[in-house]
């Protein structure tokens, strides 16, 4: 994704949000990124996909 695409993208979640244009498209991507990563690391955590740290888990 190109960073017009990624700006325009965070515009129109921010609109379908219902959030105020006081909340910039960067703070709408960071969330996104963050829940994102949130969920990344909750299924990581479950299933130790991506965990080296604890050994082979099978």
């Amino acid at each position: 994704m190109q960073g017009s695409e990624a700006t325009g993208r965070s515009r129109t979640i921010r609109e379908e949000a219902g959030l105020p244009e006081k909340i910039s498209t960067v703070r709408v991507f960071d969330v996104i990124a963050w829940m994102d990563g949130k969920d990344a690391a909750w299924v990581s955590a479950l299933t130790w996909v991506g965990d080296t740290s604890r050994g082979d888990p099978s």
